[in-house]
């Protein structure tokens, strides 16, 4: 699972892009990844933009097992809201299944509109930009 991330402490979010196909333990080891950051916000929000992603190669038993390390991470740090954004039929359902798997520790919505996803998120998306650089995806804030 090719992915990059921007933590902006300004807005208290993460910004991750995803592309190309994603195992269950590539999902995992980006969980452990982001969780395990000195900088994420308390609470934090989350954007995880899927739009490039081909393949979510994950079951339903893969999924418990994703649930299992997010309730570990539970304990030691504030879920905020997370948006998923993913126009593809497929990605989009397996995102809906992960939401609903862990929603009691994650408040998690997928979409298919970008600014719907800003917008769950409390981030106007008319205040922001998004740019994509290197495959890493970034919201800054438009000039008043």
């Amino acid at each position: 699972m090719p992915y990059s991330y921007n933590i902006d402490m300004e807005v208290g979010c993460v910004f991750v892009k995803a592309w190309g196909k994603i195992s269950n333990q590539e999902f995992i080891d980006y969980i452990n990844q982001i969780y395990n950051e000195p900088i994420l916000p308390k609470p934090f929000k989350k954007i995880v933009d899927l739009s490039d992603v081909t393949d979510f190669n994950i079951c339903y038993a893969d999924a418990e097992k994703s649930r299992d390390v997010l309730s570990r991470y539970n304990e030691k740090r504030k879920h905020g809201k997370t948006a998923v954004f993913s126009a593809s039929d497929v990605i989009y359902g397996i995102s809906r299944m992960l939401g609903s798997i862990n929603s009691d520790i994650v408040n998690t919505q997928t979409f298919r509109d970008i600014n719907e996803a800003f917008e769950f998120l409390n981030i106007l998306p008319f205040d922001y930009t998004i740019e994509y650089f290197n495959n890493a995806l970034y919201a800054r804030k438009c000039a008043a």
